[in-house]
C-alpha cells in the first residue's frame, strides 16, 4: 500500500511517496512554491493559495504517472494559516500566513487586535483568530460588504 505525504510549508512544498507497510520511500521532491504576495501593509504576510494549489496538483500528478495512484494521503501545513473561501470551496482571498503581523498595528481605539483578544484569552500575532479579528474590525473580510458570508460567520466582538 502506497501512502503520500503532502506539506504545504511557509516556503516550500514537499512530497513523499512511501510503502506503508514497509515504511520504504518511494519517492521524494521539495520545491520553494515563492508563493508570497506584496502587500501595502508590510505587517502583512500573505501567499497566493492559487499557485500553491498549482505546485501541489502539478507534483502529486507527476508522481501518479511514474507510481500509479497512492492509496491515502495525508496533509500537513504551517501553523496558523488562514483562507477565506466561498460556498464551493475556491479561495477568496489571499492565503495570511502565520508570519502576519497586522494584528500588532493598532486599530481606531489605539490598540491592536493582539491587545484586545488577550483580554480574553491569550492571543498573538499570526493567530488566525487574530488577523480575522484585524480584518473584521477594519472591513477586509472578502464578500463581507455583498453579504456572501453569513454574518455569524464573521463576528467575533
Amino acid at each position: 500500500m502506497k501512502v503520500m505525504g503532502i506539506d504545504i510549508g511557509t516556503t516550500t512544498i514537499s512530497m513523499v511517496l512511501t510503502e506503508a507497510d514497509t515504511g520504504k520511500m518511494i519517492a521524494r521532491e521539495t520545491v520553494e512554491h515563492r508563493s508570497f504576495l506584496k502587500s501595502e501593509i508590510p505587517e502583512q504576510k500573505i501567499q497566493d493559495p492559487e499557485r500553491i494549489y498549482e505546485i501541489v496538483t502539478e507534483l502529486a500528478n507527476r508522481m501518479e504517472k511514474e507510481y500509479g495512484l497512492p492509496d491515502g494521503i495525508d496533509f500537513t501545513g504551517q501553523m496558523h494559516g488562514m483562507l477565506y473561501v466561498d460556498a464551493s470551496g475556491r479561495a477568496v482571498s489571499s492565503l495570511y500566513t502565520w508570519q502576519d503581523g497586522s494584528g500588532e498595528l493598532l486599530l481606531e481605539n489605539g490598540e491592536s487586535s493582539v491587545q484586545l483578544l488577550k483580554e480574553v484569552g491569550a492571543a498573538a500575532s499570526g493567530y488566525g483568530i487574530v488577523t480575522h479579528f484585524y480584518l473584521q474590525k477594519k472591513g477586509q473580510i472578502p464578500g463581507m460588504e455583498s453579504g456572501d458570508i453569513p454574518r455569524e460567520f464573521m463576528r467575533l466582538a
